[in-house]
């Protein structure tokens, strides 16, 4: 769990200059919600369906009384102007790689979350990636959970009539040989593995694992397509 002095420090702040401050993050979480706030100011449309997902999720990670304060935070970067290049380059140098991309797995949940997803988001979720120092390649592969053809998830289980969505999960082709295939998988798993992220608490771990369950049925399921044994 994390303290209310995390984002706001040990004292109230007093004036705007202080909380111009706070939009500057020092870890994933204060991270994750300034940049939502981003998401969530590029339309005009209602952000009723973002604010409950957010509210929800951070209800399931902290104590129900972070909540208020998680979301005033969230209402400061809603009212300045923010700097999403300053704020990601920040941010690569503060969290390590497998917590960013958690983060944008997050990010990309987050903006589905409404059911509706513009392309000047998808581009903005990209923008964020590389300027938090994220492979084009990874950030390729964490498109692909979310916006391949059929749902990801429901294609990692089985429920898609093409293995396009796993191949572009892992990143390769669909005529990769299956050596590179395998070292794709191992790749992207190491940069996935849910213990990678446990010291952020257990529902960040618990995510984590649904994500790798992902890749692990996505590689199983083309081994099983082209008659890989291992």
């Amino acid at each position: 769990m994390i303290r209310i002095q995390y984002f706001f420090g040990k004292n109230s702040f007093r004036g705007k200059d202080e909380e111009r401050k706070l939009l500057y993050p020092n870890g994933f979480q204060s991270g994750l919600v300034i940049l939502c706030a981003a998401m969530m100011k590029m339309e005009s449309r209602s952000k009723r369906d973002e604010l409950i997902f957010f509210r929800s999720f951070y209800e399931k990670q902290f104590h129900k009384p972070m909540a208020s304060d998680v979301m005033e935070l969230l209402r400061i970067a809603t009212v300045y102007p923010l700097s999403i290049s300053r704020i990601c380059f920040r941010l690569q140098y503060k969290i390590l790689y497998e917590e960013r991309i958690l983060l944008m797995h997050f990010l990309y949940g987050f903006t589905k979350s409404d059911l509706y997803v513009s392309d000047s988001e998808l581009r903005m979720i990209r923008l964020m990636g590389l300027y938090m120092g994220i492979e084009s390649k990874d950030i390729d592969s964490l498109n692909s959970f979310y916006f391949s053809g059929n749902d990801s998830e429901r294609a990692a289980l089985g429920i898609s009539d093409s293995y396009d969505s796993f191949y572009n999960i892992l990143g390769v082709s669909k005529t990769a040989e299956q050596d590179e295939i395998r070292k794709a998988y191992r790749q992207l798993a190491m940069k996935h593995h849910p213990d990678k992220v446990a010291h952020l608490g257990f529902e960040m771990q618990e995510s984590a694992k649904q994500k790798f369950q992902i890749i692990v049925e996505a590689y199983k399921q083309i081994k099983k397509h082209r008659g890989f044994t291992s």
